[in-house]
């Protein structure tokens, strides 16, 4: 007869949590336990850090005789750890709150008590899965490099050339080698999906690992202590991995959450921060978590309150009965509020978003790669301004937020936006060689409209030129990365704006209108290519002028860099000029007669536009003349409620 599903009874007191007790057996047999209801403060435990994975097909646990659902991945979890002779104690969340509709308020209640559930667990496990025997392998490669690592740092007279990444990358090749003798894969393979787990993957598990006070990695029949799989994780993924390559979603993840963990337990050892984690404040912890997955999108929220809690930071508690556009603004204000900036509205997205989102909420549910940004670095050095706070006014409606700022004219014109590629123009080789060019063509056709509406009466220029000085090249140097391996050179600067110039075909030789320039370049076959509709003959590509740039620029040695540069991180960003002459770029969504503004606590101006009594926020922009406070005034009576 089959035993019937278990239900929760609910708890009794409010800082109370329930344990499971998790009965020994041998290995194969029936999971079977109770829940107990215990007190948080004073009760031992172990708490099980993991993802939930699919539901089908649907696993059991016995509970107190009744059926209990969980996941493969929970049900693997519990069998790998199970005590042959012992019970333990294991606090899951799966298990112990009640996921039924019915316990959405005390789900909500007992999610707002994680951060201590974790910190206040004995010993915390993270379980990266079942992994198979080569797992093992790998797991002991991590363990010796994360052990060396560690030795290495405690060990200040070792010989300068003798670092922690070069001591890494000769273990890692004295492997590779030995696996190349006996026919197997690199190494690489097994670390990155060891690193790349969908462990890392998850919002929830950055907290987890973050607040425990002991927490171990265990995978297959593997365990290593969280700080060396840490410091293994750090250095493999700098010098065997690289952010910048396929291996970039593997990397994220883990170095998302070493930065959480730097920052929540270096202190404590009275450890100094890497530079990177001293300028972890909330509204980086907003953009690290939007790059996790979840699968309830408000968990995107929900799971960083206790590291929140931890570094003093206010949320609105966990509450799972508000829609989910509700717990983002929520979220939005709140960090505008505690940073006293508006540095999170450059996570705001103007593109695909719910209809009853309010603009200047940041959508989670997307990644973070997804968001259109203006400005590429991570410190922004530009005080739009001044270096004002912002003191955000709560309004009645959690749809509206007020602030203050100034209107400092109107978008009056803009070009068109240089568009990101796609993959679906067509599979076989010969068309998508054509559509590629195309494309490379499309994009030269459009930075060219760009340096006309920039400077109409654009000529070439000489190596004393001001070019560089111009607004032009000020919006550029805003907006492409001042990284190593990024920056252009003067002279590289102006031999791109003179290839860049537009050059007259031969049958519109001596025309004056840049309209007649190319009939493939006009707006509307621009407009026609960029929405990948058709794909043009080789032959009428061939005879275009712009064919003739792209070969000049594919033939320098070394190849124009720059040119390249900006198209990643100019893609789906327009030039526009204001009501007042000022040059600009922000997001593809502006349009003329958008109002520009300066924002208390904003570092750039804003794109709004009317929406009834109130503004929508379209996004940020760079304008240059407008972005080291030119037009903020001196007082704040000057100053109006938005």
């Amino acid at each position: 007869m089959m035993a019937k599903d278990y239900r929760h009874t609910p708890l009794t007191v409010e800082r109370n949590i329930r344990i499971l007790q998790l009965q020994p057996a041998s290995q194969g047999s029936q999971l079977q336990g109770r829940l107990i209801e215990v007190s948080l403060d004073d009760t031992p435990y172990r708490a099980l850090s993991y993802v939930w994975g699919p539901q089908n097909p649907a696993c059991y646990i016995l509970c107190s005789g009744k059926r209990l659902q969980v996941t493969s991945n929970c049900e693997q979890a519990l069998l790998r750890l199970r005590h042959r002779k012992k019970p333990q104690l294991w606090w899951i969340d799966a298990i112990c709150i009640d996921q039924t509709p019915e316990g959405l308020e005390e789900r909500s209640s007992q999610v707002s008590m994680m951060g201590e559930i974790y910190s206040k667990a004995h010993e915390t496990v993270a379980w990266l899965g079942e992994g198979d025997d080569l797992t093992k392998k790998h797991m002991r490669l991590i363990i010796l490099i994360g052990g060396l690592a560690r030795l290495a740092k405690c060990m200040p007279f070792a010989p300068k050339t003798h670092t922690v990444k070069q001591l890494v990358k000769r273990i890692l090749r004295y492997f590779d080698e030995r696996s190349e003798c006996h026919g197997l894969k690199s190494h690489a393979y097994g670390l990155r999906d060891l690193i790349g787990s969908e462990y890392f993957q998850r919002a929830w598990t950055m907290q987890e690992v973050a607040l425990s006070k002991h927490c171990y990695v265990y995978c297959h029949k593997s365990k290593v202590r969280w700080t060396v799989f840490s410091c293994a994780a750090d250095n493999i993924s700098t010098t065997y991995l690289s952010a910048n390559t396929p291996d970039a979603p593997y990397v994220h993840g883990i170095l998302n959450h070493l930065s959480l963990w730097e920052v929540v337990n270096r202190p404590k050892h009275g450890q100094r921060l890497p530079l990177s984690a001293e300028f972890l404040g909330l509204n980086a912890l907003l953009l690290f978590i939007m790059s996790q997955k979840a699968t309830n999108a408000k968990d995107k929220i929900f799971s960083i309150h206790g590291v929140c809690e931890k570094l003093g930071i206010s949320l609105p508690a966990p509450d799972y009965t508000k829609p989910e556009c509700q717990v983002y603004a929520e979220a939005t204000f709140s960090a505008i509020a505690h940073t006293k900036s508006l540095e999170i509205f450059k996570s705001v997205n103007s593109d695909l978003r719910p209809p009853e989102l309010p603009s200047w909420a940041p959508d989670w549910s997307v990644s973070n790669r997804q968001i259109l940004q203006v400005a590429s670095r991570t410190y922004n050095p530009f005080s739009a301004s001044k270096r004002s706070e912002a003191y955000p006014s709560p309004s009645v409606d959690w749809r509206k937020m007020i602030l203050r700022g100034k209107r400092v004219g109107n978008i009056q014109c803009r070009e068109i936006a240089i568009s990101k590629r796609t993959s679906s123009v067509d599979t076989t080789e010969s068309t998508s060689g054509v559509s590629k060019l195309a494309a490379d063509m499309r994009d030269i056709k459009t930075l060219q409209r760009w340096i006309r509406f920039a400077n109409p009466q654009s000529t070439f220029v000489t190596a004393d030129a001001d070019i560089l000085d111009s607004p032009l090249f000020h919006i550029l140097n805003a907006v492409l990365p001042t990284v190593p391996g990024h920056l252009a050179s003067a002279s590289e600067k102006r031999l791109w704006y003179n290839l860049m110039l537009p050059r007259p075909s031969a049958e519109n030789q001596g025309s004056e209108d840049p309209a007649e320039v190319s009939s493939f370049g006009s707006e509307d076959t621009a407009s026609h290519l960029q929405a990948n509709s058709c794909v043009p003959s080789l032959l009428d590509l061939v005879k275009d002028p712009s064919f003739d740039v792209l070969e000049e620029l594919a033939s320098l040695d070394p190849p124009c860099r720059y040119h390249w540069t900006i198209l990643s991180y100019v893609a789906s960003l327009v030039l526009f000029r204001t009501s007042t002459n000022l040059l600009g770029i922000a997001c593809h969504t502006v349009e003329p007669g958008d109002a520009v503004v300066l924002l208390q606590g904003g570092a750039m101006a804003y794109i709004l536009r009317g929406d009834g009594d109130c503004y929508r926020l379209i996004g940020q922009a760079f304008i240059h003349g407008l972005m080291n406070g030119e037009e903020w005034p001196d007082r704040n009576e000057e100053l109006e409620e938005l």
